[in-house]
């Protein structure tokens, strides 16, 4: 912050003078607001967490049974599994959902896999819907393993789909180098995610004027300690499906294809036509090629190191530009 100090006898001002004097303070007083508030809604630019249920699952015609398991912290969350329509089911999907609202408006761009064989399961963070707690960084990423270790705890022997989307790829990503054992995970899928907590704040306060001189307390104000930069390579050799749309208006196309170049084979990287966020799986015919890529990595379960060759995974659809 700048102060201007005056010296001597006070002086008078044409009026022009004063005007420019009157709006430099103006704006100065504005741009100070604006850094009180980033300051204060930090937490806001990830967390948007809703309490209770804004969709009931039995209203669209889903039957789901409740789960409630603890995280390190002793946290109690809950969860809901829709158990698969088909038996026995091929696997267990485990969603972690977006930053707003909670599982019971997220639950609709999955629980239709039931009708493919697949159990299907998701859950709320701390702070989120019926789940106890605050949001944070090491809370979501605690909320993570815990759910993981719930589902291989009900669900022994099935092959595990981790889905993550927007900040649930952001959580999964990170965790998933402290989830014991991997042998159960088929695949990880993220969906609409990003790499870097800073990174994602300064791309949304850079897109204003008013805030784009606040960039440079991000790092001030944002921690990057659960970023998942650094864990993405290690997902390798689970197969990793990226999907971001090319024309997402909350996480930009960019971080989509910051986390395939960090990603080791085998990967797959599937560029959405839409300017929707975390909205494929709303499209029939990107379901139907999801449900055909998991199929056949379940041909290749349990795996053995031959088939960790990139050449396994490879799906040739119109909107993948596949491995590279």
């Amino acid at each position: 912050m700048e102060y201007l100090l005056v010296k001597g006898p006070i002086k008078t001002y044409p009026s022009e003078l004063k005007n420019e004097v009157s709006l430099s303070i103006l704006m100065k007083r504005v741009v100070l607001g604006i850094f009180f508030l980033f300051l204060g809604s930090c937490s806001g630019l990830f967390y948007q967490p809703q309490e209770g249920r804004i969709l009931t699952p039995e209203d669209f015609g889903y039957q789901i049974k409740w789960m409630a398991f603890e995280n390190q912290f002793g946290t109690h969350l809950t969860g809901w599994w829709f158990k698969s329509r088909q038996l026995p089911a091929k696997a267990v999907v485990i969603q972690f959902h977006g930053n707003a609202q909670n599982m019971s408006t997220h639950f609709l761009s999955l629980a239709w896999m039931i009708d493919h064989g697949y159990h299907f399961v998701t859950f709320d963070y701390s702070g989120y819907g019926l789940s106890e707690g605050e949001p944070s960084q090491e809370d979501l990423y605690q909320d993570a393993l815990a759910v993981y270790q719930e589902v291989r705890s009900q669900f022994p022997g099935l092959p595990i789909i981790l889905v993550g989307q927007s900040l649930g790829a952001a959580v999964l990503a990170r965790s998933l180098e402290d989830m014991t054992p991997k042998d159960p995970i088929l695949a990880v899928i993220l969906d609409s995610g990003f790499d870097s907590y800073q990174a994602i704040a300064r791309d949304r306060v850079s897109g204003f004027w008013l805030t784009w001189p606040l960039q440079f307390l991000v790092p001030v104000l944002v921690s990057d300690q659960y970023s998942p930069e650094q864990s993405i390579a290690k997902i390798s050799p689970i197969p990793l499906l990226v999907i971001h749309a090319e024309k997402d208006p909350v996480v930009p196309y960019h971080f989509g294809q910051r986390i395939h170049e960090l990603a080791r084979q085998p990967k797959t990287f599937w560029s959405i036509a839409s300017n929707q966020h975390i909205a494929a799986f709303h499209q029939p015919d990107i379901r139907s090629d999801f449900v055909d890529y998991l199929d056949r990595l379940l041909q290749t379960y349990p795996r053995s190191p031959k088939n960790y060759q990139p050449s396994s995974f490879h799906m040739e659809v119109p909107r993948a530009q596949g491995n590279e």
